[in-house]
């Protein structure tokens, strides 16, 4: 399977969520529904880019672009694979963690830190195009949050935190300078704010992002803990410090609990304008935008409070000074161009930058998904801004919605075929055990398909054909958490089943236990089998029993206080069309909330698993599946998945 996915953008079909655009000069927070833990963005001549934290999941470093900082499409990732032997199995919440994208000379850059091995870069001349493979700039555990800075000078520094599970302390940010090409540390790594310190205390304070305006340095950063926590900024005459510290966002009287962790951006007009997530447990960390002014050369983020806050979180330099809590409506961005408008600048750095044309029609707000286009498949609605939800694999690619739960190589998925070879939408997964366990676990196989969840309250339907499955193989849907259930077809002793498992133990023990399962003949014993379980649904429903209010009320809340005191819930069915042609859907008995894993939302996703043949995947005899005619590996076609908000 081709998994260059340079054009793939052509299809995406990221449209604007109805929530956040209002279409009337104004918008509405959350921006993104989505996880897209740790943003941070940049801008280079009239567009904006952003980028978010991907943990063990690959592709990795999702790449977003916006017109408007409000309506985003996901065109592209700048990681392939993370390139190491150990996640090859899923390691669950390591990984890529709190990236910062820049660009500079040409070149667009992310810095990004993986606890457990160190600072790494990737970059590319093209955002949407093929990035280079990943460079270690400096190897330790417990380096995080990296985020360069190139000076006027020519210098260039790395400022960062530290992972206090890897490296023994937290709340400390450091520097090391680096070649002033980013590729190399050039330096010894050094201290330059502790918020231990109880002069200046800022506990748990990470995520840095660096600029520099009117000759000071700033330091924006998160403090108080990723749910709870406020946003902070730092300054300084030196890049080596010593800082002053200032809280610029916090709660205060809105219900956005811990809003911080983000990036600074100006627009082509020069208004400023900060993105950050907000933890909301299952959905992951979203995204809100928050404008941004200016007093005595410190920012205040979101509507200003105009009082001094009242705790003793960081010493503020002015008490006429106001701190910024969340907004839920503001105007939008001015980004028009205008005759005087510099299309050759960009935000943070210094100097002029290229001009990047975009494809056509890339942010067209009225496209249709692919369901609508073809009314046969489905009539489902507009889906959220940039992450498309729905897939039906034309010619068997794999939409960008979509990540592998580890590394990934081209024995995991193929084409479908017809029996005179030509290639049909859809995409065949092969039955694989890539964890080499005797009875393999979803939860340490990197073979499993991931999306974010994208709504509030949800319908999926995933269409597949199960014909392929060889004896010990299955395949099925899963939706993860800190914990997860999954819904499958497995082939055994000449038969079909419908199983449901779900796991259970901690991250380093888990296993699965199944909690039914049934023979297909049971339901239909008198239709042929194959042409039963070659026309299989499974129909996932994530909402609350017996609803009465618009799933808009879920979109701005406090993820201490969820509507009714509790989280939706999912229930499964599988479906089975009958002698006419009508699908009849039975109950699973599922009844399953997710929670979150640690710093990762819950995912939807879809997989084909084999047992008894360890060791495929990520070897010659793995390879071999890629074949759609080799006949060593079982599989399963899936023919679409269709998404709509309830």
């Amino acid at each position: 399977m081709d998994l260059d996915i340079k054009y793939t953008h052509q299809r995406t079909n990221g449209l604007v969520m109805k929530y956040n655009d209002l279409e009337n000069g104004k918008y509405r927070n959350p921006i993104l529904f989505a996880d897209y833990s740790d943003p941070d963005v940049i801008r280079v001549g009239d567009t904006f880019y952003m980028t978010a934290s991907s943990f063990n999941y690959t592709p990795g470093l999702p790449i977003l672009v916006s017109k408007d900082l409000v309506n985003w499409k996901l065109v592209n990732y700048a990681l392939e694979n993370i390139g190491q032997e150990r996640y090859r199995i899923p390691r669950h919440s390591e990984g890529v963690w709190a990236p910062a994208i820049r660009y500079h000379e040409g070149m667009f850059y992310i810095y990004y830190g993986m606890p457990d091995e160190g600072f790494y870069v990737v970059r590319s001349k093209d955002p949407l195009g093929k990035w280079e493979e990943p460079v270690c700039i400096l190897e330790g555990k417990g380096l995080i949050d990296s985020c360069p800075f190139w000076d006027e000078d020519g210098r260039a520094y790395v400022i960062h935190g530290y992972a206090k599970s890897r490296i023994g302390f937290k709340s400390i940010l450091g520097i090391f300078e680096m070649s002033p090409d980013g590729l190399k540390a050039i330096s010894e790594d050094h201290f330059i704010f502790d918020g231990n310190d109880p002069a200046h205390p800022a506990l748990t304070i990470e995520g840095p992002k660096v600029y520099k305006r009117n000759g000071f340095y700033y330091i924006w950063a998160p403090a108080g803990g990723v749910r709870q926590g406020y946003q902070v900024v730092l300054r300084s005459r030196d890049i080596r410090g010593p800082y002053e510290i200032k809280t610029v966002m916090e709660q205060g009287d809105t219900i956005i609990n811990g809003p911080h962790q983000g990036g600074l951006v100006d627009t082509i007009n020069g208004d400023e304008w900060f993105i950050h997530f907000q933890d909301r447990g299952l959905y992951g960390r979203i995204c809100h935008l928050q404008p941004v002014s200016w007093r005595g050369d410190w920012p205040v983020v979101g509507s200003p409070k105009n009082a001094k806050a009242d705790h003793e979180k960081t010493d503020l330099i002015d008490d006429n000074i106001s701190v910024g809590e969340p907004v839920y409506e503001w105007n939008m961005p001015n980004c028009e161009v205008l005759n005087d408008s510099d299309l050759n600048s960009y935000f943070p750095d210094f100097g002029e930058c290229e001009i990047y044309e975009l494809p056509d029609n890339i942010f067209c707000k009225n496209e249709l998904s692919d369901f609508q286009e073809h009314e046969a498949k489905g009539n489902f609605g507009h889906e959220a801004a940039g992450v498309r939800a729905s897939d039906r694999f034309i010619n068997g690619e794999i939409g960008l919605c979509w990540q592998w739960m580890g590394d990934h190589d081209e024995s995991f998925a193929g084409q479908v075929r017809d029996s005179e070879g030509n290639i049909q939408d859809g995409l065949r997964l092969f039955c694989q055990n890539p964890s080499g366990d005797e009875q393999p676990t979803i939860w340490r196989s990197a073979n499993v398909l991931t999306q974010k969840l994208v709504y509030p309250v949800f319908e999926a339907k995933a269409e597949l054909d199960a014909t392929g499955l060889k004896d010990g193989d299955r395949a099925g849907v899963v939706m993860t958490g800190g914990q997860y259930v999954t819904a499958f077809i497995e082939r055994r002793d000449d038969d079909y089943f419908i199983c449901v498992a779900n796991s259970q133990g901690p991250d380093d023990k888990k296993d699965e236990n199944r909690i039914s399962s049934f023979s297909i003949a049971t339901i239909d014993s008198i239709r042929d089998m194959n042409q039963i379980v070659g026309e299989l649904y499974f129909r996932l429903r994530f909402t609350y029993e017996n609803r009465s209010f618009d799933s808009q009320q879920l979109y701005f809340q406090d993820v201490n206080s969820p509507m009714f005191g509790e989280n939706p819930c999912l229930t499964i069915e599988l479906g089975i069309k009958d002698a006419n042609g009508n699908i009849q859907y039975k109950d699973l008995g599922v009844n399953f909330t997710p929670s979150d894993h640690t710093w990762v939302g819950a995912k939807l996703g879809i997989y084909a698993l084999g047992s008894g043949r360890p060791n495929t995947g990520f070897s010659e005899a793995g390879k071999d599946c890629s074949d759609h005619s080799n006949a060593q590996c079982g599989y399963v076609d899936l023919r679409s998945i269709e998404v709509r908000e309830l």
